[in-house]
């Protein structure tokens, strides 16, 4: 059985979110990929050929894991379809609207296509359960269709280790993953914060990384001791995944929804020996499994 996994970046050239999801499940499942282009008009190009060069690469089922893969729900050339859902735009763009009129037209197409997405799709792995029944009432897909398999983490590459003191935030946007938050708190609880993945003006208490090189990011976890994670919306994010596999505490909002995790307060409240016990369940290798099982009964059905 052959799969093919159909998004937007290549998961070979960037280290994002889904990239970092699909890389992860085709080194244990294996397959082919059919990815997009971050110039705009050769992405649209890309997409609409998505369906063809599917095709070509003899695959069984394909593995959606966003809007890129909206030509392959038509037939002629429509397959077997897994659609991996790491949340719904419907509900991401009420947290955070889009502003201009062009950002606007661009939301209004990625949920008019993830709905097609949706409902085409032979099988759906939602990310959480959160995004399950988010699923079910917006867009009323049936349960049975429905298989939650929450994202994982390499532990050979994030693993516990000699862990530093103080508190790190990680992420590109600020405003949606809650960086003044942690600053915040850090501050209220006399810790130092570094920040990760943004640019900024260090402070007393406050130091800021820049980009750092996804291979380096296991030592600039371990250099900490706490993960800050304030986000207001999520499917099943992976920076916890990672800080977790690293044996660093966790302290997340509610709506960050990593529900493998216990609340405590209202808040994921997590000390690291238990986090790193939770993302060991979780190694890529583990989920990768019930991915393939997953798409084995897809292309069976």
């Amino acid at each position: 059985m052959q799969v093919c996994y159909v998004l937007d970046s290549d998961p070979d050239r960037y280290n994002g979110g889904t990239p970092n999801v699909v890389r992860n499940i085709r080194r244990y499942a294996r397959g082919h990929t059919v990815s997009g282009s971050r110039n705009a008009v050769k992405n649209i190009i890309l997409m609409l050929a998505a369906p063809l060069r599917v095709a070509a690469s003899g695959c069984d089922v394909v593995n959606i894991h966003d809007t890129h893969g909206y030509f392959c729900t038509f037939r002629p050339f429509m397959k077997k379809t897994v659609y991996t859902c790491h949340g719904l735009w419907k509900n991401y763009y009420k947290v955070s609207p889009p502003r201009t009129a062009t950002d606007k037209i661009k939301s209004g197409m990625a949920m008019f296509f993830q709905g097609r997405i949706l409902r085409k799709s032979d099988c759906i792995i939602a990310v959480s359960n959160s995004v399950k029944s988010q699923i079910i009432q917006e867009y009323g897909i049936e349960p049975k269709k429905i298989t939650v398999v929450h994202n994982g983490v390499d532990t050979g590459v994030f693993s516990p280790g000699k862990r530093g003191r103080g508190f790190i935030w990680v992420g590109d946007n600020p405003a949606l993953k809650g960086l003044d938050d942690a600053i915040e708190y850090a501050k209220s609880h006399k810790g130092e914060i570094t920040i990760v993945g943004v640019e900024g003006q260090d402070s007393a208490g406050v130091r800021y990384l820049g980009m750092v090189r996804y291979e380096d990011m296991p030592d600039v976890y371990r250099s900490a001791g706490t993960l800050l994670f304030f986000s207001k919306f999520e499917g099943h994010p992976l920076v916890p995944m990672e800080a977790a596999a690293c044996g660093l505490n966790i302290i997340a909002s509610r709506e960050s929804n990593l529900e493998i995790f216990p609340v405590r307060k209202g808040v994921y409240n997590v000390k690291g020996e238990d986090a790193a016990m939770v993302a060991k369940r979780h190694d890529w290798k583990n989920q990768a499994k019930l991915y393939s099982d997953i798409f084995l009964e897809a292309a069976m059905k």
